[in-house]
């Protein structure tokens, strides 16, 4: 359980980077920082947008209890770290945990970092979150990328801290190159192709089909409505997961995708049948880079695969537009997406110890932690 902790005073780094201090910022002063905020996401080391100005900030104003506390370093006048947290107890050990803010919408939890003092700001990070009594640091979906990897255990280990990685996986990707059409020879078997062609005649049998994207942010603020009740029809809303299903999802919806497009960094494409929209998709933007946000399509039409029309339709388009690297945003196991993005993201669930190498209680228990993760990988490969 999340506890509200008042915010502690700035502190001065003791690091070796020169000029770095370290202070808690109030939602209040993180709109101050906005211009540094943008042009730290203009310099970062890697990629989150869940952390950057718009999402961050729908978060914290619609899902925020009064617990998350946002780290910030700064040098000079430049804003070179970002990290959202809030404080945990591992169950009766009186363990006072510090947990990078990952709410249910959000899907990565990596600091924004200046790429000029990666190393620096985390080490930094650890020594601030430590010095006001946190004994650990949970990462929980977390780049497994080896650019942070690196730059994080050398972090710890300037600060002789342990790191325990509890649990390591894959998100389906995609890097375009080349043409869209030489891409889908090389990743979907013959067979699939086929079937994909088979689901297309099926839906232009039905009347006029046309696959479009959100040209103005006027079509895009009035699509979005459409979405949330497409999604809210479906299994999605039957599991109480659809953005609407709940007043403060909805609300941070809504937010969110208010400031992206304003922002420009929101795609929202859809798959029609007579003007009727029956599948849709929404993209965040950032920097080159392309996260597929969100899914939702009208379960009447799954014999014939609206969503995946839609998905190949979208790998189509971000070939065409020049995108670096796309995020596909779904479940590891997710088959279908597994098969159309053919490059892979690694991430991890990573707890770094705050105390020193073999001190005190934390010590004992990542240790602890370590065996039983074994243990449980041992289970799951027998099973």
């Amino acid at each position: 359980m999340s506890v509200a902790r008042p915010l502690p005073p700035p502190i001065a780094s003791t690091t070796p980077g020169v000029g770095l201090q370290f202070r808690f910022a109030s939602n209040h002063e993180l709109l101050t920082l906005l211009p540094r905020w943008e042009s730290l996401v203009n310099h970062c080391s890697w990629s989150n947008p869940c952390y950057e100005p718009e999402f961050l900030l729908a978060a914290l104003r619609t899902l925020d209890d009064g617990a998350v506390q946002v780290l910030v370093a700064e040098r000079n006048d430049r804003l070179v770290g970002l990290l959202p947290i809030v404080t945990k107890s591992l169950g009766p050990i009186p363990l006072r945990i510090a947990q990078a803010w990952r709410p249910e919408v959000a899907f990565d939890s990596t600091p924004l970092i200046d790429a000029e003092c990666v190393v620096e700001v985390l080490e930094g990070i650890l020594q601030t979150l430590r010095d006001v009594g946190h004994r650990m640091l949970d990462f929980n979906t977390v780049s497994g990328e080896p650019a942070f990897d690196l730059a994080l255990f050398e972090a710890a280990r300037r600060g002789s801290l342990n790191v325990f990685r509890r649990d390591r996986f894959q998100r389906a990707a995609l890097r375009p190159q080349g043409t869209a059409e030489d891409y889908f020879r090389r990743v979907l078997s013959k067979n699939r192709r086929k079937k994909l062609s088979r689901a297309l005649r099926g839906l232009e049998s039905l009347g006029e089909i046309s696959f479009e994207t959100a040209q103005s942010a006027f079509q895009a603020r009035e699509w979005m409505e459409t979405f949330l009740d497409i999604e809210a029809s479906g299994w999605k809303g039957n599991a109480s997961t659809a953005f609407a299903s709940e007043d403060e999802t909805f609300r941070f919806f809504v937010d969110v995708v208010g400031r992206l497009i304003d922002s420009q960094k929101f795609d929202l494409s859809r798959l029609t049948v007579n003007s009727v929209p029956i599948a849709m998709l929404v993209d965040v933007r950032s920097n080159g880079h392309v996260a597929c946000y969100k899914t939702a399509f009208d379960e009447r039409y799954a014999e014939y695969s609206p969503g995946t029309l839609l998905e190949r339709y979208n790998v189509e388009r971000m070939h065409e537009s020049g995108i670096e690297l796309c995020d596909s945003c779904g479940d590891p196991d997710n088959e279908l997406l597994n098969t159309l993005y053919e490059d892979r993201l690694t991430f991890q669930h990573l707890i770094v110890g705050l105390d020193r190498c073999g001190s005190t209680l934390t010590g004992l228990i990542l240790p602890q932690l370590q065996l039983l993760s074994r243990f449980v990988r041992r289970l799951r490969g027998r099973s």
